[in-house]
């Protein structure tokens, strides 16, 4: 049995990069027409230390008093004696929240990268990227998704690099946009817009957004839900900073 596709041309012309994507429904093509995450987020990468193995650790591998919980700025930490913060950098294939492993060497603002890298303390490009937005609430993600596309909520007390690129979203609409991010149909639009495992800024920036004021609270709810569940199981382990007493004990 062969399988046929039919598409009218000017319908590609409706998706970004205009992709020959002629597998999308048709009522998937005119959500394009909406606004996209972008029109809604800031999305940012985020720090490149030019040396991983010098600048970052496992929270495990550190002295725990030495490491800064709980900042909410980069402005913050000039005066901090925190050696090490903690450090989105991606992680395997999970939803809603985790992956929290590693920290990195941002004592006195990242002065020690910042002369690695010969970069002026009040310097904010590539590779000390975005630092206005460290530490801030936002969503995370996986730069490479060999296993699918994954997302999670951070409140905040984070850096982030290229790995763990995160959304800042405008106004109160986190937990609706990280709901999106974590359906099938989220899969599905990158699927068309990029058709690598790779998802830059740009990729993510693309998938349109339907805000819907009928079901915004009940969304809300749930992805609050899942977020508790999430860091429930996330914390139930000693891999988890939080970790008080594992669940069968």
């Amino acid at each position: 049995m062969s399988i046929k596709y039919v598409a009218a041309a000017g319908d590609f012309e409706k998706v970004p990069g205009k992709p020959i994507v002629y597998w999308l429904s048709s009522d998937m093509i005119k959500t394009f027409v909406n606004n996209s995450i972008s029109d809604l987020c800031e999305i940012k990468q985020g720090l490149a230390t030019c040396n991983n193995s010098l600048f970052v650790r496992y929270w495990t591998e550190v002295e725990i008093y030495k490491i800064g919980f709980g900042f909410s700025s980069n402005k913050e930490t000039a005066n901090s004696d925190k050696k090490w913060f903690p450090y989105n950098k991606g992680g395997g294939y999970r939803k809603w929240y985790g992956n929290n492993y590693y920290v990195v060497n941002w004592y006195h603002q990242g002065e020690d990268i910042h002369k690695y890298n010969h970069i002026p303390l009040d310097f904010g490009a590539a590779p000390v990227r975005a630092k206005q937005y460290y530490f801030r609430d936002g969503i995370t993600y996986n730069l490479i998704a060999s296993t699918g596309f994954s997302a999670r909520n951070i409140d905040g007390g984070f850096i982030f690099d290229v790995g763990g690129s995160m959304l800042f979203p405008n106004g109160k609409i986190k937990q609706y946009i990280l709901g999106l991010l974590e359906t099938k149909l989220t899969g599905v639009y990158l699927a068309a817009i990029n058709s690598t495992l790779n998802f830059q800024v740009g990729d993510i920036g693309k998938v349109p957004v339907i805000i819907s004021d009928i079901y915004f609270s009940k969304v809300e709810e749930l992805v609050q839900e899942c977020i508790e569940l999430s860091k429930k199981d996330w914390d139930s382990f000693e891999t988890s900073w939080d970790f008080k007493r594992h669940p069968l004990l």
